[in-house]
C-alpha cells in the first residue's frame, strides 16, 4: 500500500500483434517469433559509467580518464566488466523468449564495434554448434541454425494434427465452467462512524475540523517512536501541512499533552503498534463482509488486546456511556476483526480524546449492547 510499484502491462496477450519491448520489459513473456534489431551497441564505452565509481567500499567521483590514478581505473575497469555481465545476462534472457525463431539483427558502424557484442557472441557460438551459410529471401549471405518450414509444410502439418494425437480422452470436470466466485461485500468502519462535527456545523467548519484531525493524527503517529527532544519539532513538521499556522502552536501542545501524559504511556511503549492495517473478512448481520481498516492504535498484551482510537472532538464525554453511537460502531467492527486476527484474548476498546488527554475504555457491555441490535446473527455465532 504505501510502496510506488505500478503495474502497467499485461503482455501475456499477443492478439496477433507485433510488439516492442525492451529485454528488461520481455521478462517472463514468450512469443513465435523474436527479433533482435540492435545487437552491436554495448555498454563498454566510459559514458556508460555511473557517477559515483566503486573502489571496494569506497565510492570515487567519475572525472576524466586523464586523470584516472591506479586506484580510479581499476575502479573504472571493474565497473565495466559488471556492466558486460550484465549485458550478457541480458542476452540470455532475449534468446530465452522466442518460442518458434529467433531472428539477430544489427547495424555495423563503419568504426566496427566490440568484439564482445551480442552479434558476435551469438554468431561465434552458432558456428560451434554448426550453423551454416545461407542466401535470405533478399540475397544476403546469414547465418542459420535449424529449418525454416514452408507455408506448405505448415498448413500440412496443421491439417494432419487430430484429436487423437492428445492422447486418452479428458475427464468430464474439464469441461464443466467453474462457478461463479462470491463477491463479498465491504463494510468499511469509518463508514460507521460520524464526522468529528455533527449536523448544524458549517462546511468550512466540517472542513476544519477534518483538518484538525488529521494533523493530529499524524502528529502523534511520527512522535510514537521518537526520542522526547525530538517530539516538538516532528509534531510541528507533521501538523503543518494541514492546519493554518495560527493554529500549529495549538496543535502541537494538544499532542505533547497526551504524548507526555503518565497515565498514557502505555499505548505507546513496547507490545504497542501505531496505523494498523488489518483486512479480512468478518461475520456481520449475517452475512459475510470484506473488511479493510486501519486501527489509529493497538496495545497487543498477554491476556488481551487493546485498541484505541484517536478522537479530536472538541467536547468530551464524562463516560462511556456518553459516547457517539457511530464510534461504538466503529469500535465494534474493530473488536470483531481482532477477535479473529487474537483468538484466545479478550479485547477491550478505548477512545483516546487528545484534547483532554483522556483514555475512556468503552463498557463491554455498551460495545455488546450495540452489536445485538447491530449484528443479532453475529452475537449468537
Amino acid at each position: 500500500e504505501r510502496s510506488d510499484t505500478e503495474i502497467k502491462r499485461d503482455q501475456d496477450r499477443s492478439d496477433g500483434a507485433v510488439r516492442v519491448l525492451t529485454v528488461h520489459g520481455s521478462k517472463g513473456l514468450e512469443a513465435p517469433i523474436v527479433i533482435l534489431p540492435d545487437t552491436f551497441a554495448t555498454p563498454e564505452h566510459g559514458r556508460h559509467d555511473s557517477i559515483l565509481l566503486q573502489a571496494g567500499d569506497t565510492p570515487l567521483w567519475k572525472v576524466e580518464t586523464s586523470w584516472d590514478e591506479g586506484v580510479r581505473r581499476a575502479a573504472r575497469d571493474a565497473g565495466r566488466e559488471e556492466r558486460m555481465r550484465e549485458y550478457r545476462r541480458l542476452l540470455y534472457v532475449a534468446l530465452t523468449r522466442p518460442r518458434d525463431q529467433l531472428h539477430v539483427c544489427g547495424f555495423r558502424q563503419d568504426k566496427g564495434g566490440s568484439a564482445r557484442n551480442w552479434h558476435e557472441l551469438v554468431s561465434a557460438a552458432m558456428q560451434r554448434i554448426g550453423a551454416t551459410t545461407v542466401e535470405d529471401e533478399d540475397g544476403q549471405q546469414v547465418l542459420r541454425f535449424g529449418a525454416v518450414p514452408s507455408t506448405t509444410e505448415t498448413v500440412n502439418a496443421g491439417r494432419a494434427s487430430s484429436p487423437l494425437s492428445l492422447g486418452p480422452a479428458l475427464p468430464a470436470w474439464v469441461f464443466v465452467p467453474a462457478p461463479i466466485e462470491r463477491q463479498d461485500k465491504e463494510i468499511l468502519p469509518s463508514e460507521r462512524a460520524p464526522r468529528p462535527l455533527g449536523v448544524g456545523y458549517s462546511a468550512e467548519g466540517r472542513s476544519a475540523a477534518l483538518d484538525l484531525g488529521t494533523a493530529v493524527h499524524k502528529a502523534l503517529e511520527v512522535i510514537a517512536d521518537a526520542r522526547p527532544e525530538l517530539w516538538a519539532q516532528r509534531a510541528r513538521e507533521a501538523a503543518r501541512p494541514h492546519v493554518a499556522s495560527t493554529e500549529l502552536a495549538s496543535v502541537v501542545a494538544e499532542v505533547l499533552r497526551v504524548r507526555q501524559d503518565p497515565s498514557l504511556q502505555f499505548i505507546f511503549g513496547p507490545g504497542s503498534f501505531g496505523e494498523v492495517a488489518v483486512r479480512g473478512r468478518v461475520l456481520w448481520q449475517g452475512q459475510r463482509f470484506l473488511f479493510p481498516g486501519r486501527m489509529d492504535r493497538i496495545v497487543v498484551r498477554d491476556g488481551d488486546v487493546l485498541v484505541v482510537e484517536f478522537k479530536t472532538d472538541r467536547f468530551v464525554p464524562t463516560d462511556g456511556a456518553g459516547i457517539r453511537s457511530g464510534y461504538v460502531r466503529q469500535l465494534a467492527l474493530y473488536r470483531r476483526a481482532l477477535e479473529g486476527l487474537y483468538p484466545g484474548k479478550a479485547v477491550s476498546c478505548g477512545i483516546l480524546w487528545t484534547v483532554a488527554a483522556r483514555l475512556t475504555i468503552v463498557p463491554v457491555e455498551v460495545i455488546e449492547a450495540c452489536e445485538r441490535v447491530l449484528d443479532p446473527a453475529g452475537m449468537g455465532s
